[in-house]
């Protein structure tokens, strides 16, 4: 019996979300497996790289990146890992007033001044999102981040 592989960290979805997510979408709209996606790409249905990339914890090298281009329509660019920042974060000691630089790695998708995706050594991700959207695409948007439990506030009545 297969066990289940363990989550994405948050290192990986940093890197290789994307990379899932667009192989998943049109996985979705063919109503394909990944089976059925190794098999289109010319694999073995149990082809190991496929369930990878599928998973979001690894990216395609790049024959494999043109192959899917050609075959499922993906950019090649799209299906690249995503090269993450390291920055040192000032963390504060146990006084209030003392404050030392502890080398800790944060993970850093770049993303300009809409998106900014950030993980810390514990897991923990900061996600900054400033963009202006039609309202039938920031709808879903900001009821998932209230199903979610991340946004509270009142309604504004003007």
């Amino acid at each position: 019996m297969r066990g289940r592989s363990a989550p994405q960290t948050p290192e990986q979805i940093a890197q290789f979300g994307h990379i899932a997510a667009a192989l998943r979408a049109v996985a979705t709209k063919h109503g394909w497996s990944t089976p059925d996606v190794a098999q289109r790409l010319g694999f073995d249905r149990s082809y190991a790289p496929v369930w990878v990339w599928m998973a979001g914890k690894g990216a395609p090298g790049p024959k494999a990146r043109e192959k899917i281009s050609k075959v499922l329509g993906i950019p090649a660019d799209d299906l690249k890992k995503r090269e993450l920042e390291f920055a040192t974060v000032k963390q504060p000691t146990s006084r209030a007033v003392a404050v030392i630089d502890a080398p800790r790695p944060v993970a850093r998708v770049p993303g300009g001044d809409v998106l900014s995706f950030t993980v810390d050594r514990t897991g923990m991700a900061r996600i900054k999102v400033d963009a202006t959207l039609p309202l039938d695409k920031a709808t879903p948007l900001f009821r998932m981040l209230l199903d979610a439990g991340l946004v509270f506030g009142e309604t504004i009545d003007e």
